[in-house]
């Protein structure tokens, strides 16, 4: 009886409600549900310190390890803030806040190692670090100066081995020394968007404490980010991972990548270099939007998303849109007030097919999202590993776009350090994409700010403008008429699909591939095939490899993969990248490689050895041989000089 008065308590109560606030209210028992079944929730988070010395990465610091295997010398994974701060500042106060707050969060004392193949987190001791500083008063202009400025230090590369994984830098912008921009980068495998406001949140506490020389007064953390990843994998384990997994492989069984034209071919191994479009839109627009979200009962979020997968398919002509979305995977309460990276990827894939109306389309994609919330626990990593998908080094695994929503705070204008020194923030945009394009929105005080970033190896800028151009067409037609159908938002929408065409050096790829194992699958291995095979057998536990047997078709994955790069380049001796391994994933192709890169060494070994002896002759004994080249003429004449040069060395 107790329980049925419960619920006729809570109907009542729901009753209430706005149809935003009832909608709010259930998706929250939905996510909270499937959380709690999976038993994520439940368990509290506790402090393990002493319980570890290298505490084993999160999944997240896992895959950006292994992402700067691939490309290291690219800043694709920085996180940049730029802070504005006016008024008399101290650099004194300032240092010594931002010394507590590395002090604080073990996160910014942290590097990534391999150690007997685990990627661990190395916690480095406290520090005391003096804040650079750099005087740009005296510029023609300093504004541009700081930007230019900015521009550059956001694209620091911060090695994951060597650390530290995060760089500030003070610009003084004026003589008075009232005008200055702190800049801040760091790893996105240590830091993301919600850090922003952590950092702002302890530099507005400890700087007006190192100011006025009072103590500190921020609560002790309770967890450090290593007992979040040591958590990670303890819980997500056993039935908890599978029902997770069976959801996502039945979600994803038979997507297709999205068929969006490029304007270039597409590279071998997939470029990350990129440019951004910037674009806005007009806040009649955006609190139309917000109207319609209240009465559809979703946020923002949903309808914008909705907007930019219409988009997608009138380039494609595709029935369903398979995109991803950041989200920011702080479900436990205790790690709401660290600094680290906490972000995961959840693909979300909505059929637009039968013309429906855009507000069927909003439910539509509101359903999928609220599902793909409550399976969130999967990290992308681990999901594309457990997938497995068919492998092209050109393209990202999986999804092709991103679309990212609120990913940067909304301060208010009145946020201070002191009573006379006001901060803000704005953002520095780097020159490199992660996925072929990402569209991010974010709330402005006069409507929303969106930013189109594009990978230039695939795209003109005139194909990202025009881009950028219909989706905000869309979205102010939709604005206005929500309960037009899809056809009549977009006419272009059910054209024919645009596909990709097959370029002549995909063709070569193949049909070297196809040669490549007809020649090679009867032949004996060499000894250099047979050290590979060796090494796969022991890593994937398989008793016997063959010769045209394919690195990930046999069970290796991404990390493993650069496991097995670091080890060969010991063996051999030899400068073998990650990227040479994945365009050679073979026993036999990555054997040829191994081979002609130790040719290569011991040509310059022995090239070296011959100038360190001639470096042992007299001059006229150099001079001699000079003349003799000189005189060569015939293979004849070649060979008496080389005799020669055998003599005299």
């Amino acid at each position: 009886m107790d329980n049925l008065s419960n619920i006729d308590n809570f109907i009542k109560t729901l009753g209430q409600l706005s149809s935003q606030e009832r909608s709010q209210v259930l998706a929250r028992l939905r996510t909270g549900k499937a959380t709690s079944h999976a038993n994520l929730s439940k368990e509290k988070l506790t402090h393990q310190r002493v319980a570890y010395t290298e505490p084993i990465a999160s999944f997240w610091q896992e895959q950006m390890w292994y992402l700067e295997q691939l490309s290291p010398d690219l800043p694709t994974y920085n996180v940049p803030f730029r802070f504005n701060l006016k008024g008399p500042l101290s650099v004194t106060a300032l240092t010594a806040s931002l010394n507590e707050i590395e002090k604080r969060h073990e996160s910014l004392r942290t590097t990534l190692q391999l150690r007997e193949g685990k990627v661990v987190q190395v916690i480095a001791p406290v520090r005391s670090m003096e804040l650079p500083v750099t005087d740009l008063s005296k510029e023609k202009d300093p504004q541009n100066s700081a930007m230019e400025f900015a521009k550059k230090f956001m694209q620091t590369t911060l090695n994951l081995a060597d650390g530290p994984l995060y760089r500030v830098h003070l610009l003084q912008l004026d003589e008075a020394g009232l005008d200055h921009v702190l800049l801040w980068v760091g790893s996105h495998a240590i830091a993301d968007g919600w850090s922003l406001s952590i950092i702002i949140r302890e530099l507005i506490s400890l700087y007006g404490s190192f100011y006025r020389d009072e103590k500190i007064d921020l609560d002790e953390l309770p967890i450090q980010f290593g007992d979040f990843a040591i958590w990670q994998r303890e819980n997500l384990s056993g039935e908890t991972y599978e029902r997770i997994l069976n959801y996502w492989k039945e979600q994803l069984d038979g997507c297709e990548p999205l068929r969006v034209e490029t304007d270039f071919t597409r590279p071998a191994i997939q470029s990350m270099r990129g440019d951004t479009c910037l674009f806005s839109i007009s806040k009649q627009t955006a609190d139309n939007i917000s109207k319609i979200s209240k009465r559809c009962g979703v946020t923002p979020f949903t309808i914008l998303l909705a907007a930019y997968q219409l988009l997608l398919v009138s380039r494609t002509g595709q029935n369903e849109c398979v995109l991803g979305t950041g989200i920011t995977g702080r479900t436990k309460s205790e790690v709401e007030s660290l600094i680290g990276s906490f972000v995961n990827i959840i693909v979300i894939r909505t059929k637009m097919s039968g013309d429906p109306t855009f507000i069927e389309l909003v439910e539509r994609v509101r359903h999928v999202t609220l599902e793909a919330i409550a399976h969130q626990d999967l990290p992308f990593g681990k999901l594309i590993q457990e997938l497995a998908p068919e492998r092209d080094h050109r393209r990202p695994p999986l999804c092709q776009t991103m679309f990212i929503y609120g990913s940067t705070p909304l301060l208010d204008n009145d946020i201070k350090l002191t009573s006379d020194l006001d901060i803000s923030w704005d953002g520095v945009s780097t020159p490199t994409v992660k996925f072929d394009f990402e569209l991010a929105i974010d709330e402005q005080p006069d409507g929303l700010f969106g930013r189109f970033d594009y990978c230039t190896d695939l795209f003109r800028r005139e194909t990202a403008e025009a881009l950028s151009h219909d989706y905000v067409q869309i979205v102010e037609a939709i604005a206005q008429q929500p309960e037009l159908r899809l056809s009549a938002l977009c006419p272009t929408m059910y054209k024919q699909p645009i596909r990709e065409s097959k370029t002549v050096s995909e063709s070569a790829i193949i049909s070297q591939s196809e040669l490549l194992t007809s020649a090679s699958s009867k032949s004996e291995m060499s000894t250099t095939e047979l050290t590979i095979a060796k090494a796969w057998s022991n890593e994937l536990g398989i008793n016997q490899i063959e010769r045209t047997d394919d690195f990930f078709a046999v069970g290796g994955h991404s990390v493993m993969a650069a496991q097995m790069v670091m080890q060969f380049r010991e063996q051999f001796g030899i400068d073998l990248t990650l990227q040479n391994f994945l365009e050679n994933t073979t026993v036999y192709s990555l054997a040829n490689v191994i081979d002609q890169l130790t040719n290569n060494t011991l040509n310059q070994d022995h090239a070296l050895s011959l100038l360190d002896r001639i470096e042992q002759l007299t001059e006229a004994e150099v001079l001699e041989l000079i003349e003799q080249q000189e005189k060569s003429h015939s293979i004849e004449d070649n060979s008496e000089s080389q005799e020669l040069v055998d003599v005299k060395l």
